[in-house]
């Protein structure tokens, strides 16, 4: 897990990546995980110029899951379908894909190959 600060020193988010066993069809297999990954509110949106700390956060987190792509080339996360500028910025800027529902949460992967 990791927390961010901006060059003021203020928190403004954080991130996280581990490994979970996720189930396709009748097979499980090995993913990295994305379970939290946030930009604290008075920081959404933010900074004004240049990128964004939402993409700043993620672009760490990929960049760190790519270390590992060689073992583990998926990358997953679940995000309330209702969230739909988190899923935007998902599928649109990052490439992930809906995989299915599980628990009201919407699953999506993405392929480091």
């Amino acid at each position: 897990m990791w927390l961010y600060r901006n060059r003021a020193n203020h928190h403004v988010g954080f991130g996280s990546l581990g490994e979970q066993r996720w189930l396709f069809g009748q097979s499980a297999q090995t993913i990295q995980l994305i379970p939290n990954i946030a930009v604290f509110a008075a920081y959404q949106g933010k900074p004004i110029s240049g990128a964004k700390y939402c993409y700043q956060i993620m672009d760490h987190v990929l960049d760190e899951a790519e270390k590992r792509a060689s073992s583990f080339p998926l990358v997953g996360l679940s995000v309330h379908p209702d969230n739909r500028e988190a899923i935007h910025i998902y599928t649109e800027k990052y490439g992930f894909v809906w995989v299915k529902k599980d628990r009201g949460l919407s699953r999506m992967l993405l392929s480091l190959r």
